[in-house]
């Protein structure tokens, strides 16, 4: 519902006006704004007055969809360059993203397979851990030596990775290079010395000749966006809950809440050098309104009847 818009363009019942719920309205709002005013690694934040400007102007024209090549010409967009940039996307980066262009009020291009399931995992996890949950391999925490939970590798690259906490990693404050010190994603392939995995522990050189190895920053100094240290989630968390993320996400968040419109990719299933099994990278491929679905059912007990957030205005359900 957080992608509903005014128009009837939005997720997942085309609601309009008053129709959407004022919850879904607030967070939508809050939403974009802090997209706005956040860093990113392809531009700086803007100040809360041109932020403010934007949300006004998007407000005014509403986000209409565009459902056919026609319409995104009309939108001022040219729909085969929008495939190039969806091509070039899935060749640089094989791992989950989303993207979503929007032009004049009008969404023109969306594509969807967000990591985001990851940090809503490890909420859980560590909550099933403070209580106790039977079936966990090891107690943790936000304040959890993340190294503590790497598979074993090894001795880290950098004396200060000892010091990288879970929610460091989660939050990208773990001075592991990303974004902002040329880690775009991964880049595994012909031409690195190792694996994905191997390249983000610093163990590996990728097909630049670059290596991760030694931290930019201590940890929980300064901010970058990192793919880098993200991959540290999917090798800390199987340590941890004794079971792949899939399965846990599966038994624990979407077949209790009722969710079913969602699937696993496990992408990048390479060994790490001495640990031992090889480690993939569940990816889940779903629609955008499945993560906000999740996080509002999950937070209040609620149950998703027929792909529904919200029942249709005058239904009893």
């Amino acid at each position: 519902m957080a992608d509903s818009g005014a128009a009837g363009s939005g997720y997942p019942d085309g609601l309009t006006d008053a129709d959407i719920p004022i919850v879904a309205r607030i967070f939508q709002i809050a939403d974009v704004f802090d997209a706005l005013t956040s860093h990113r690694p392809y531009r700086k934040p803007l100040d809360p007055s041109d932020a403010m400007s934007t949300l006004q102007d998007e407000a005014a024209a509403g986000w209409r969809s565009c459902e056919n090549p026609e319409q995104v010409r009309d939108a001022g967009m040219d729909p085969d360059r929008l495939e190039i940039v969806h091509r070039t996307a899935l060749a640089f980066h094989p791992s989950p993203w989303a993207v979503a262009i929007i032009h004049r009020g009008h969404l023109t291009a969306e594509w969807y397979a967000t990591k985001t399931f990851t940090s809503l995992a490890f909420g859980r996890l560590i909550e099933d851990s403070h209580n106790r949950r039977p079936g966990l391999s090891r107690p943790i925490a936000l304040d959890s030596p993340a190294y503590d939970f790497v598979p074993a590798t090894p001795p880290p690259t950098d004396p200060r990775k000892a010091g990288i906490t879970i929610h460091q990693l989660r939050s990208m404050t773990s001075g592991i290079p990303g974004g902002d010190h040329s880690f775009t994603g991964i880049a595994a392939g012909q031409g690195a010395s190792g694996g994905p995995f191997e390249i983000a522990l610093g163990h590996a050189t990728d097909r630049f000749g670059r290596s991760p190895a030694r931290l930019y920053t201590d940890p929980g100094t300064a901010w970058d966006y990192a793919d880098t240290a993200f991959a540290h989630l999917s090798m800390i968390f199987r340590e941890a809950a004794g079971i792949e993320m899939s399965t846990y996400l599966d038994e624990r968040l979407f077949k209790p809440l009722g969710i079913t419109n969602y699937g696993w990719d496990h992408r990048a299933a390479a060994p790490i050098a001495s640990a031992p099994a090889p480690t993939p990278t569940p990816a889940c491929d779903s629609p955008p309104w499945t993560l906000p679905a999740s996080v509002t059912c999950s937070s209040t007990g609620a149950y998703w009847p027929a792909n529904r957030l919200w029942p249709r205005p005058g239904s009893s359900a």
